[in-house]
């Protein structure tokens, strides 16, 4: 015997037959979902295109971001901005050293000065407050500090400009130096090394302030040249720091005592330790992008 559902099926199944000519099948109660139209090849084709392009530009963006550190693993920014501050350390430690030598042992800086020594002194206080210290200020401050892409360039382009121009004010010390001492100039391998340190970070300058600052440049080439830049500015970084050692090792030997002598060693020793931390610092930067 029929239940009530199945008669009202039924009665609901012969409405409808006496209602309309074409008789309306009864909705399914499982019924599966209507398929989708396949999707033309030509459509396929258009949209492979369309994220291969757009896959390119996001490499493209990358290499970008990657080349002007601004994206890179979390975990190696936090350690590198650790050595970043140890290398701030040093700088400081560095600085006294180099005072406490210059005031304490050699009776102080004075350009204008009658006696020769002190118009010397002005040459190491120059160079290592001035160029070294400074030098690695400019890079930690584009590598390391926290901060918008346009200022990390300005503080990195100005910090390198007044060191630049120490450097060279600490050159004209060492050459006074050696007119007031009726001392032949350019003797030393200390001499070359500075030179040259010089000279290249002028270079340098100018070059990054034409490639990097100047709006003329295509960003591709910005790209580009930003890994030569960094090696280059590093290598020449060394450079300086490697001129230092060779000056202090030169004072050391004519030291007027063993104090002197060790602090001057000790020095060395943080000037060292200093350019180390500094170049650290940016390689890591660098090496976890």
């Amino acid at each position: 015997m029929p239940s009530p559902r199945q008669r009202r099926r039924r009665h609901g199944w012969a409405a409808a037959s006496c209602s309309s000519p074409t008789p309306i099948a009864p909705t399914l109660l499982f019924s599966h979902p209507p398929r989708r139209p396949a999707t033309p090849p030509c459509l396929l084709l258009c949209r492979w295109r369309r994220a291969s392009l757009l896959g390119c530009r996001r490499r493209q963006l990358e290499e970008v971001a990657m080349a002007h550190g601004i994206i890179g693993s979390h975990h190696h920014s936090i350690v590198a901005m650790r050595v970043a501050m140890l290398a701030h350390v040093l700088f400081l430690t560095t600085a006294v050293l180099m005072l406490v030598w210059l005031l304490h042992y050699r009776g102080g800086i004075n350009i204008q000065s009658e006696d020769p020594e002190q118009i010397f002194n002005v040459h190491p206080f120059v160079m290592s407050w001035g160029f070294i210290l400074l030098i690695g200020e400019a890079i930690l401050a584009y590598s390391t500090i926290p901060m918008d892409h346009r200022t990390q360039k300005m503080a990195h382009m100005m910090i390198h400009l007044v060191g630049l121009i120490l450097g060279i004010f600490g050159v004209y010390a060492a050459f006074k130096f050696h007119d007031a001492a009726v001392a032949p100039d350019l003797m030393s391998l200390h001499s070359w090394l500075g030179i040259t340190a010089i000279a290249l970070f002028g270079l340098q300058w100018l070059f990054g302030f034409v490639t990097f600052w100047l709006p003329a440049a295509h960003e591709h080439t910005r790209a580009a040249a930003a890994p030569a830049h960094v090696m280059a500015g590093l290598a020449i970084f060394m450079l300086a720091v490697c001129a230092a050692q060779t000056g202090l090792v030169e004072k050391s030997a004519s030291a007027a005592s063993a104090s002197e002598m060790k602090l001057i060693n000790v020095t060395g020793i943080f000037i060292l330790l200093y350019g180390v931390a500094v170049a650290s610092a940016v390689a890591m930067r660098k090496a976890f992008l």
